[in-house]
């Protein structure tokens, strides 16, 4: 009989839990829905936005695969360089063609007479 009284007690108790933790859950609801919406909205684009970089990245490796394939076609023809320039080897090209076009500048303004024959132009060093 005590067993029974036992049971029957603790299973008021475990309603009364439910009931208690429904409550719970809804007052829970109410007040954090927003922030719950927030944060998921917030994964949701923070995801998107990583995919879309991911998406670019990949895109950007096939067109570069793509330049290379077409390159390579080129070459074997016989149409494209076989050398392509490194960074370097195109600022230290464009470097002397500024280089020679300040010192045309400068000698055609000094026949003009709006340079004098002891000024010499700036030039900027082609090797950095």
């Amino acid at each position: 009989m005590v067993r029974f009284i036992y049971l029957k007690s603790h299973i008021h108790y475990d309603n009364q839990l439910i009931k208690n933790y429904k409550v719970n859950f809804l007052v829970w609801k109410k007040i954090f829905f927003d922030e719950i919406i927030y944060i998921v909205i917030t994964n949701y684009f923070t995801r998107e936005t990583e995919r879309r970089a991911f998406v670019k990245h990949r895109w950007n490796l096939r067109e570069e695969e793509k330049r290379e394939k077409e390159r390579l076609a080129a070459m074997k023809a016989g149409i494209a360089p076989s050398h392509i320039p490194t960074q370097e080897e195109i600022d230290i090209r464009m470097k002397n063609e500024y280089n020679d076009f300040i010192q045309f500048e400068f000698g055609v303004l000094r026949e003009m007479g709006l340079r004098d024959e002891n000024e010499a132009p700036v030039i900027i060093p082609a090797a950095s």
